[in-house]
């Protein structure tokens, strides 16, 4: 817990101006709750003023926890148990921070009082958070959001990310990801090893630049949109690309013969048993965004999955992942890349669209990303999305 709180409070002091500032750390029931007060003694010990207002009972605490609140005492800070509406609404006008630890990764049903008044009071104020393993309404699991959830400016979770701090649509509320292993063991670590994985950004451009594992990847790319923008066919003694099937969950389904809500339970099984039955690989559309791929399935970068893709997804991924194939890259990275480069070109559309501003259709702005990205990998990916920093 002690390194827990350090690393929560490293982000901040890198972040933030401690000496001086004024911060609102709130702290729920529980070790989430505890590591929140061991942030706040922290903060006060770097000159930082400090309220630490409290839902839940000072007996209720136990272990680690209680120790840490009676060391926050000892330090000073001004501890306010259970405060009402108007006490949380004064500590955050006054305020310059909020320091999220109100509930950690384990919940499973929507959020009630008096946490949900408080999360939808912090949202309102404005303030920036910071959030401590998890946004504070996220489920820790699957990334759902139970009814209300804090949207924080940087997250701090500790030994790996959960799956809630990378799939949608939990995750575009945590803001950058921190991770910090606090001091866990490599053999907790290594048995913590799953066959789902981040899509990461970071193995991509590595595989595109130069000496990376797909030489020259780029000028075969470059070529191939050019080869698509004139409409031929391919220079002569090209093998055709592997086809791709991009296909939905109920498709799969259906194949299997199963209906749509037999499969879901199992839905991460069966997209297994069809990417090692030699079917090349099958991108999976519908309410969990999974890569498929012969390796097995993969997580997909924040902000995309696991949420229904955007109306034109399946028409973008089919226009240009032939490109990509045909470009000679191995069918898992052509995979990988073209749905890392859809979900660059929504947030930039999020980022960039106002009322008054046209969208394209998703298949155009997808392949001017792609033309984007055989120009400029690094920078056409890292303006968009946000990679997971290790402290």
């Amino acid at each position: 817990m002690e390194n827990a709180g350090h690393a929560a409070y490293s982000v901040i002091s890198r972040e933030v101006v401690v000496r001086g500032g004024r911060f609102a750390v709130f702290s729920g029931p529980g070790n989430n709750g505890g590591d929140a007060f061991v942030v706040a003694r922290k903060l006060r010990s770097s000159g930082g003023h400090v309220r630490a207002l409290v839902l839940g009972r000072a007996a209720s605490y136990v272990g680690p926890a209680r120790r840490n609140l009676g060391r926050l005492r000892k330090a000073g800070v001004e501890v306010r148990f259970g405060p009402g509406a108007a006490e949380i609404a004064e500590a955050l006008g006054w305020c310059d921070v909020v320091v999220d630890g109100l509930l950690g990764t384990g919940i499973t049903r929507d959020l009630t009082a008096p946490f949900r008044e408080v999360v939808e009071a912090v949202n309102r104020s404005g303030t920036p958070v910071f959030s401590i393993d998890i946004p504070s309404g996220v489920d820790g699991d699957t990334g759902e959001v139970h009814g209300v959830a804090i949207r924080a400016g940087a997250t701090i979770t500790f030994g790996l990310p959960k799956r809630g701090n990378v799939l949608g649509p939990g995750a575009a509320l945590g803001g950058r990801l921190f991770v910090s292993h606090i001091s866990f063991p490599p053999t907790l670590l290594a048995e913590a090893a799953s066959d789902l994985a981040l899509n990461d950004p970071r193995e991509i451009l590595e595989a595109f630049e130069d000496g990376g594992s797909e030489e020259g990847a780029l000028r075969l790319l470059r070529d191939a949109l050019e080869v698509r923008d004139k409409g031929h066919h391919g220079p002569p003694g090209r093998v055709p690309p592997v086809p791709v099937r991009i296909v939905g969950l109920p498709e799969l389904a259906r194949e299997a013969g199963q209906t749509s809500e037999e499969a879901r339970p199992g839905s991460l099984d069966l997209i297994r048993r069809w990417a090692h039955e030699g079917s090349g690989g099958i991108i999976l559309l519908g309410t969990h965004t999974l890569l498929a791929a012969p390796a097995g399935p993969v997580f997909l970068e924040s902000g995309f999955t696991s949420r229904q893709p955007p109306p034109g997804a399946k028409g973008a991924l089919a226009a240009v992942l032939p490109v990509m194939a045909g470009a000679g890259l191995t069918l898992e990275l052509a995979m990988r890349t073209a749905v890392l480069l859809l979900s660059t070109a929504l947030a930039a559309r999020d980022k960039a669209w106002t009322p008054s501003r046209r969208r394209l259709a998703l298949p155009r702005e997808l392949l001017a990303t792609t033309r984007s990205f055989a120009r400029d990998p690094r920078s056409t990916i890292v303006g968009q999305i946000g990679f997971p920093e290790v402290i």
